[in-house]
C-alpha cells in the first residue's frame, strides 16, 4: 500500500505541475464548470490538451479516494498526511468533492456520496470551516433527495477519519464533525429546513 501512495504522489505532482500556468481553481476552470459524465467538456475556455491532463488528474484523484476507503488506520494517517501541506492536491481534493457532489445528485449512485467525503475527510478541514459546513450541508441533501440515507456513510467515513482537532483551522476534529453532523446548530439551522420543502 504504501508503494502505491507513493506511486499516486509521484503521478499527481506530475500531472498537476502540467496544468500550472495554463489555468487555475479559482479562474477558468471551477467545480460548477466540471462535469464528471462528461469530463473534458467542460472545462470552461481552457485548451483540450490543458483538459485531457486535468480529466486524467481526476480519475489519480478518483482513484487516491477509493485506496483511501480500503486503507487501514495507519495507512489512511499517512494519507492525509501526504497532502496536509500541499495546497494544489487539497484544491483538488475540494474541487473533487464538489464535483462527485454533483455526480450523486445527477445520478443517485451512493458511490459518489463515499468520495465525496473520502475527499473531505482527505482535507481534514484545511480550509475555511463555512466552506466544509456548506458543503458537507450540499451533500447530505444531495443524498436524501436522491432517496440515500446519508447517517450511515457520515459515519462510515468518520470512523477512518482524523480524531485530532487543529485549533488553528477547526474546534472539532473531522471525525467528530462527521459523526455528529446531524446534531450540529448549523445542521438544524441550514441544512433542516431544506429537508421539508
Amino acid at each position: 500500500m504504501r508503494e502505491s501512495i507513493l506511486e499516486w504522489n509521484t503521478r499527481f505532482q506530475s500531472k498537476s505541475s502540467t496544468l500550472v500556468g495554463e489555468t487555475t481553481l479559482g479562474g477558468t476552470i471551477s467545480p460548477g464548470d466540471f462535469d464528471f459524465s462528461e469530463f473534458g467538456s467542460k472545462f470552461v475556455r481552457a485548451r483540450m490538451s490543458t483538459a485531457e491532463r486535468g480529466v486524467e488528474l481526476l480519475k489519480i484523484i478518483d482513484d487516491f479516494c477509493q485506496t483511501y476507503l480500503q486503507a487501514t488506520p495507519g495507512e489512511s494517517e499517512e494519507m492525509r498526511r501526504l497532502v496536509a501541506n500541499d495546497h494544489s492536491v487539497l484544491k483538488w481534493l475540494d474541487w473533487y468533492a464538489g464535483a462527485a457532489s454533483n455526480k450523486l445528485q445527477s445520478t443517485g449512485a451512493p458511490r459518489w456520496l463515499q468520495r465525496s467525503l473520502a475527499a473531505q475527510s482527505l482535507i481534514d478541514q484545511r480550509r475555511d470551516f463555512r466552506e466544509v459546513y456548506l458543503s458537507l450541508g450540499t451533500l447530505y441533501i444531495a443524498a436524501k433527495e436522491a432517496g440515500i440515507d446519508p447517517q450511515p456513510y457520515f459515519r462510515a467515513i468518520a470512523d477512518i477519519s482524523s480524531s485530532k482537532t487543529n485549533k488553528f483551522l477547526a474546534q472539532i476534529s473531522t471525525r467528530d464533525l462527521l459523526a455528529s453532523f446531524e446534531g450540529l446548530p448549523f445542521f438544524k439551522e441550514d441544512v433542516l429546513p431544506y429537508l421539508h420543502k
